[in-house]
């Protein structure tokens, strides 16, 4: 298999950012040959670099982050595929941190409502048992609705 056909099943079989970052770095060393890559994810656009081995991490025009190569001489065909590379590691950085966000964000939400269908669970009982209802349940039923609230909106913000 060429390094084209490898390095993108490295990319799209990694399933966190650590995992990626190290087939990164094995994949470039293979390739070129350098002894040190790093990978620095950052979205600071002022990030600039004299070096003519580092590359830029791009999804959408939006700037994720640089693989720089040190004591390293590229040719000109490595530093077209590392360019094609780069953005392809852009799409894959991506989408591993929408998954990222994706699972933090539901698993915050899951909290709340776990919280409020066990208070209602409890509310159901005494009212079928014709019992009072204690005012605590309902102030903590109250509280958790307010968080799922703030926290809709807040992942709603982020979506727009």
């Amino acid at each position: 298999m060429n390094f084209s056909t490898v390095a993108i099943k490295h990319l799209i079989t990694a399933t966190s950012l650590e995992e990626l970052e190290t087939k990164i770095v094995a994949d470039i060393k293979k390739l070129t040959g350098a002894r040190e890559v790093t990978i620095e994810l950052t979205d600071n656009e002022k990030h600039q670099t004299n070096n003519p081995a580092t590359f830029v991490l791009n999804y959408q025009g939006k700037q994720l982050g640089f693989i720089t190569l040190s004591a390293v001489k590229l040719t000109h065909e490595q530093k077209e595929t590392l360019e094609i590379y780069s953005s392809l590691v852009g799409i894959v950085v991506q989408s591993l941190q929408h998954k990222a966000f994706l699972s933090y964000a539901s698993h915050e939400i899951r909290n709340p409502l776990t919280s409020i269908s066990g208070y209602i669970q409890l509310i159901d009982r005494k009212l079928a048992k014709k019992e009072s209802v204690n005012p605590r349940w309902v102030k903590a039923l109250l509280q958790e609705v307010n968080r799922l609230d703030l926290l809709v909106k807040a992942l709603l913000s982020q979506s727009v």
